[in-house]
């Protein structure tokens, strides 16, 4: 036993002290830690016991379409990250008892080395198996540590692995073992653990060769092909990933489908599924950019056959729930988001279908959804503002503007709460006078200092559209119009709209002129809302639009804009029909709603101030 011990007090690379070879370790376990509590620090508490996959990759999780376009550095940030504390807990446990093992076998500069190439390659093999999912998790890395652990048992004599090997070692293994057991199954998380074991592996092997040569010209040989590999790894995401069956493209199509380039994305699925055709993932992406495309009754058909061919369930049901909201499939959305909590859906589901019980005037179940929010999930702001949206579809402001005088108490800066409340003040100014109108006022010129998100301006010109105040509708949307990339994706057309009805309402001819001549020359894509926009021009007719017009939610807009437009040219009874429609029938998620319930308003008191 004496010559064990001292083999093993000599062997290359082994640190001579317990603490000496753990630094490290605990270095990246506390990195690791931090990271997570900042996250949930900065973020929200409710990504404590489970993140979000929008958190996780706001912070630097390995998200296909952003990593394999241009964002490599996810492959280790994510190796950081977390989704959840018990994801963190378990671990850390492993690394704990891994890393300190293999730390001591190799040294501190090749124990980070193996941690973070292993990472590396978890990563890469997880996106050649999902090239569309997210990922996070020091696994990869620590199964890496388990493949380095492996090498040195192989290569090192049998007296010197049984000395060093500790139970701590073996508590590692084991535990490694049992979780790469239970994960099978899940694609993406298998890869992940082979590519991490075999990274681990091939480093573990190069490192070990270099602490046993002696041979100048050795070592360098040794550590080319260490860098020849981490330039392959590097060269395969970046550059050159193995697309065996295409499947970088569908990554390609959900990155422009991020970037709300939903038309571009749509013809890389086309392309994707030429060679996929029975790929569930490729048919519902392709869904997804109907969607995105306001094509509704293209998309549920296309996510209805994903389902039948395999997509994941939970992705396809919670595209589905969206998609039969805009036809007005109500019944749909509530079996739809039943499955779905079944399936952990999260709160959005629950504001889903408590719009549908809404729309279906089935009021106590909607506030039976919202009590749920703030009982059951703890969403106490959450559960306020649904309840003021379902007091509101019932007219009742009042109540309404309480639930968010509620939801402001918890949060002031909540935007959309405030958004509510701008509407909902105005829409009582309209109807009962007092200062509730320069009230609602006052909060958007406040809310409009803030130029940091332009898509809300948006929503601000249109409320001001819907106030009569013209001028204001066009500076608002104006600084949308500002952004290229609005008029390339398509997102130009809504405040082109508003801005043309505002200047119509002006009687401002020549501006108007101008803007017809920049329609043609920068606008790009046209999808809906376009065919409005090009009835307002004067380019195509009434029933162009009534045809483009075949859903509920494309007549909720249709109505709205239209009703604008009447009421600019003083046609108040045909403005007042299609407001009426809209208030009844129409989809109460959508901002034309908001607004257009604010000009029935202004209509019905000018009416009555009339006589009429």
């Amino acid at each position: 036993m004496a010559d064990d011990v001292e083999g093993a007090a000599v062997s290359p690379g082994i640190a001579s002290s317990p603490w000496s070879g753990r630094r490290a370790t605990l270095v990246i376990l506390a990195l690791n830690v931090g990271v997570f509590l900042a996250m949930c620090t900065f973020t929200s508490f409710d990504n404590f016991l489970r993140t979000s996959t929008a958190t996780a990759i706001e912070w630097g999780a390995s998200y296909g379409p952003d990593t394999l376009t241009g964002q490599p550095w996810r492959l280790l940030t994510s190796s950081f990250l977390h989704f959840g504390f018990f994801h963190l807990a378990s671990n850390m446990l492993v690394l704990w008892l891994l890393g300190s093992q293999v730390e001591r076998m190799y040294g501190t500069w090749r124990f980070v080395l193996i941690y973070m190439v292993s990472a590396v390659g978890a990563g890469c093999l997880s996106l050649l198996a999902v090239p569309t999912g997210a990922g996070a998790g020091a696994s990869g890395a620590i199964y890496g540590l388990a493949g380095a652990l492996l090498v040195f048992a192989i290569t090192e004599p049998w007296p010197v692995v049984r000395v060093l090997l500790t139970r701590t070692g073996i508590g590692g293994l084991i535990y490694a073992s049992i979780s790469f057991v239970l994960g099978i199954g899940g694609g993406a998380q298998v890869a992940n653990h082979l590519g991490g074991l075999f990274s681990g592996f091939l480093i573990g092997y190069f490192c070990r060769r270099d602490l046993r040569s002696r041979n100048r010209l050795e070592k360098m040989a040794t550590w080319a092909w260490v860098v020849s590999l981490l330039v392959g790894l590097f060269v395969v995401v970046t550059y050159a990933p193995f697309d065996i069956k295409g499947n970088y493209k569908l990554a390609l199509a959900v990155h422009e489908l991020d970037q709300g380039r939903a038309r571009a994305a749509l013809a890389i699925c086309e392309e994707f599924l030429a060679r996929n055709p029975r790929s569930g993932s490729g048919i519902l992406y392709r869904g997804l950019s109907r969607l995105a495309l306001k094509e509704d009754e293209a998309a549920l058909a296309d996510i209805n056959a994903a389902i039948k061919h395999g997509a994941e369930l939970k992705a396809a049901l919670g595209a589905r729930m969206g998609a039969a909201f805009d036809l007005g499939y109500y019944r749909q959305v509530i079996s739809d988001v039943s499955e779905l909590l079944e399936l952990g859906g999260d709160v959005n589901c629950i504001y889903m279908r408590a719009m549908a019980c809404a729309q279906l005037h089935d009021f106590d179940e909607a506030f039976a959804d919202a009590r749920k929010l703030t009982r059951v999930f703890s969403r106490k702001t959450d559960g306020a503002i649904l309840s003021a949206e379902i007091w509101r579809a019932q007219g009742r402001l009042k109540e309404a503007l309480t639930e968010i005088g509620e939801a402001l108490q918890a949060d002031p800066d909540l935007k959309r709460a405030l958004h509510l409340k701008v509407v909902l003040l105005a829409e009582q100014g309209s109807s009962e006078g007092g200062t509730s109108l320069q009230e609602s006022l006052d909060l958007l010129g406040r809310l409009g200092r803030d130029r940091s998100q332009p898509r809300q301006f948006v929503y601000y010109a249109m409320i001001r559209l819907g106030l009569g105040d013209y001028e204001g509708a066009v500076k608002d949307a104006d600084v949308l119009l500002a952004q290229e990339d609005a008029w390339q994706s398509g997102k130009a057309t809504y405040p082109l709209i508003i801005k043309l009805l505002a200047l119509q309402a002006l009687h401002r001819e020549d501006a108007q002129r101008s803007l017809a001549l920049q329609v043609k020359k920068k606008l790009s894509e046209h999808c809906w809302p376009y065919p409005v926009l090009s009835y307002l021009l004067g380019w195509s007719s009434l029933s162009d639009l009534t045809g483009e017009s075949n859903n509920l939610s494309r007549q909720t807009e249709t109505d709205f804009y239209l009703a604008v437009s009447d009421f600019e040219g003083g046609r108040k009874t045909a403005a007042r029909e299609k407001l009426d429609k809209l208030v009844e029938h129409g989809n109460l998620t959508y901002m034309e709603y908001e607004v257009g319930r604010l000009l029935r308003a202004r209509l019905l008191k000018d009416s009555s101030g009339t006589g009429k």
